[in-house]
């Protein structure tokens, strides 16, 4: 019984402030013409008290509205309250929070449903498109496959913020990881801000608070191989700045990425090959049960699809040997452990000065 009027009041109040205010209504003009008192309509807006019919009828007429606009409203919410009560109840959130939660404005509870969907939704890939992408890479090898898998990508791939959430599931997969850094994008990012490549990449999508609690969190497990376009590589190191948009890293966290990434591999957890050899546009991560394809063209829309995840065991093991391949292919000098960090501290020593 105490419930019911509290949600209620943040329905129709909210709705009759914003109708005001989008007809330049002052509270006291609203309420003159509707024929109540300034002291009643301000109570109503802020869902202290409910109106009566006759009264909700004046206010609709004054503001040029039909009353059914109000039932429409009242269905609506009670739907949307609805589907926010059950993620509420099954994140675990308790009684009293709950009904604090309900007491939001519209705005307020409809982002909230928003954002739970957008965490409880599963990134995934279609069997067609999944197939496709395999064929490619067989067919074509990782960076020959590039123009094909692209394609496939941008019909039924993932939005920038589901491709973010499937880079941590499959990033934080133990074991061994391959990876290739063709393009700027959240794959082969070097620094420690995956938040600000999203931001600059996806300036109007949300990130998923998954993402960069798992950067946060994250621990180096397993090893890593990964073939970096030397020319990214060097572009991040002059400019402290992955992709464009983004703020500029100061020499110093330029300098402390370099120590970390000659860390790994004087630890052996990394093995990183700088390259000029042609990787086309398309950036992998490959674990021993998963694979995501980012294409990082990324236009800050949500009908912009940049990701595609590859699941399973077997599908792994084909794009992996095909990683290998590439790998082989390399020049030597590409992949020495000595030149390759001779040539990151020349860089950092030259973005220092």
């Amino acid at each position: 019984m105490v419930q019911r009027p509290i949600v209620q009041r943040q329905r129709i109040g909210p709705a009759i402030r914003k109708l005001r205010h989008e007809q330049d209504l002052t509270l006291d003009d609203l309420a003159e013409q509707a024929g109540i008192s300034a002291s009643h309509l301000s109570r109503l807006e802020r869902g202290q008290t409910l109106p009566s019919f006759t009264v909700l009828a004046g206010i609709a007429h004054v503001l040029g509205v039909s009353i059914d606009e109000f039932a429409r409203l009242e269905q609506d919410v009670t739907v949307l309250d609805g589907e926010l009560g059950v993620f509420l109840d099954d994140a675990g959130v308790d009684a009293e929070a709950k009904q604090e939660i309900l007491s939001l404005s519209i705005e307020g509870r409809r982002a909230l449903v928003a954002l739970f969907e957008e965490l409880s939704s599963i990134p995934g890939t279609t069997p067609n498109a999944q197939d496709q992408a395999l064929r490619a890479i067989m067919e074509q090898g990782i960076a020959g496959a590039s123009s094909a898998v692209a394609r496939i990508v941008s019909a039924a791939g993932m939005d920038a913020v589901a491709t973010g959430r499937a880079l941590s599931w499959v990033g934080s997969s133990p074991g061994h990881h391959r990876v290739v850094a063709a393009a700027a994008g959240l794959v082969g990012y070097l620094g420690d801000d995956l938040a600000a490549v999203h931001r600059a990449l996806a300036p109007e999508l949300p990130m998923s608070p998954e993402v960069t609690a798992w950067q946060r969190t994250a621990t180096q497990t397993g090893t890593a191989a990964v073939i970096l376009d030397r020319k990214l590589a060097a572009n991040f190191l002059r400019r402290g700045a992955w992709a464009s948009g983004m703020a500029a890293a100061g020499a110093e966290a330029l300098a402390q990425c370099v120590s970390r990434l000659t860390a790994a591999i004087d630890g052996g957890s990394l093995n990183l090959a700088l390259t000029d050899v042609e990787l086309g546009r398309t950036n992998y991560i490959i674990s021993d049960t998963d694979v995501l394809i980012e294409v990082p063209k990324h236009s800050g829309s949500d009908k912009s699809r940049v990701g595609l995840v590859v699941r399973g065991v077997d599908a792994a093991a084909t794009f992996g040997m095909n990683f290998d391949s590439l790998w082989d292919q390399l020049p030597e000098d590409d992949k020495d452990a000595e030149q390759v960090k001779t040539w990151l501290a020349s860089h950092s020593a030259a973005t220092v000065s």
